[in-house]
């Protein structure tokens, strides 16, 4: 992505990352992939994430819980994902955290 990345400029450019095992590395690579688009001034910025990690935890099971769903959908928007397209969420309801354009195939 190193040279690439220069000609992002004015483009609109896809990111294809998994949030499988380790859910966690694979999250961070997707974000500073998404950041470095950013910063290189790309028009817009389509995450496709064809498995959403944390797509299970949308509700709160227990008092001062945090919905990691809703939370990652936030970190996506803050590094720069104008739209995000995914597969199979584990419920509909997901769909009420999001607050830029997710496609569900």
């Amino acid at each position: 992505m190193g040279e690439n990345k220069r000609e992002c400029g004015g483009r609109d450019c896809f990111v294809v990352q998994s949030t499988c095992y380790p859910v966690n590395e694979n999250l961070v690579e997707l974000l500073l992939m998404i950041d470095a688009l950013k910063r290189s001034s790309a028009k817009r910025i389509t995450a496709v994430i064809p498995y959403y990690g944390y797509a299970r935890q949308d509700r709160k099971d227990q008092p001062r819980v945090s919905i990691s769903a809703k939370l990652v959908a936030n970190i996506l928007t803050s590094a720069g994902a104008h739209r995000v397209i995914t597969m199979d969420l584990h419920a509909p309801q997901l769909q009420g955290f999001l607050t830029y354009q997710w496609t569900i195939l």
